[in-house]
């Protein structure tokens, strides 16, 4: 039985511009992905550039800062500075520096990376249980498929391998990233333990984040979870009966 009753979350990662931010913010996604300190990224942001997109007024759409092993100082000012209370922590970071995080700002919800090479993830259990314990909130699976190739490579996570990490996080809210279109999206709806999924690629025509791509993913984010949400109402209703 599908035991999902709550909305698939859309994070969408690689938010350049205030119009990019107000297209998510019209389309109702839960989350911009924000890069920073990632020199290597298509869609960097410079300390400025950061700044400037934290003043854009939303309704809806949080912000989430995007870093891979930033000096954890750093991140803590830019944290306060801009006023972003959600981060992704992409990298190798070490439990240690995640408590530090969230010592210094206990509103800031983490989002740590869990990284799947060859349909296997590279953190064991034991760092994923400190992961939780040094306050971690929400993992993110995504393929790894090299130092330079960490993210973003919209290469997709078998699904076998997808399952045993949902165990190995169960009881903790668990992302999906990786060559997630609108038509994978929807088929997610089986995917009971999955709480959202973060898309970069799909929300893009020709490297942009543009309109018609980002309504189709909110349309089908929407129609996998009322489908969800109806069979596991139809399932409560005939035990009931």
């Amino acid at each position: 039985m599908n035991t999902r009753t709550s909305p698939l979350r859309i994070k969408i990662c690689g938010v350049k511009s205030a119009s990019e931010l107000a297209l998510l913010d019209q389309y109702g996604i839960d989350y911009a992905g924000l890069w920073w300190k990632l020199p290597k990224g298509a869609h960097n942001l410079m300390t400025t550039e950061l700044h400037a997109l934290s003043a854009v007024e939303l309704k809806y759409t949080k912000r989430m800062l995007v870093t891979l092993s930033a000096p954890v100082d750093a991140t803590i000012d830019a944290l306060w500075q801009t006023g972003i209370r959600a981060i992704q922590l992409h990298g190798f970071e070490l439990p240690g520096g995640i408590a530090r995080l969230k010592a210094a700002i206990p509103d800031l919800t983490i989002f740590k990376t869990l990284h799947v090479q060859r349909g296997r993830c590279i953190e064991p259990k034991s760092m994923i249980n400190a992961y939780r314990g040094a306050g971690v909130d929400v993992f993110i699976a995504d393929t790894f498929l090299s130092q330079d190739a960490i993210g973003s490579t919209g290469v997709s996570i078998p699904e076998d391998a997808l399952g045993s990490l949902l165990s190995a996080t169960q009881g903790a809210s668990t992302m999906v990233a990786g060559g997630i279109d609108a038509h994978k999206l929807a088929l997610l709806k089986d995917t009971a333990d999955l709480w959202g999924v973060d898309i970069d690629s799909a929300a893009r025509v020709d490297g942009k984040i543009n309109a018609n791509a980002v309504a189709a993913l909110a349309r089908a984010a929407f129609l996998a979870s009322e489908e969800a949400i109806m069979q596991n109402e139809d399932s409560l209703f005939s035990v009931a009966a």
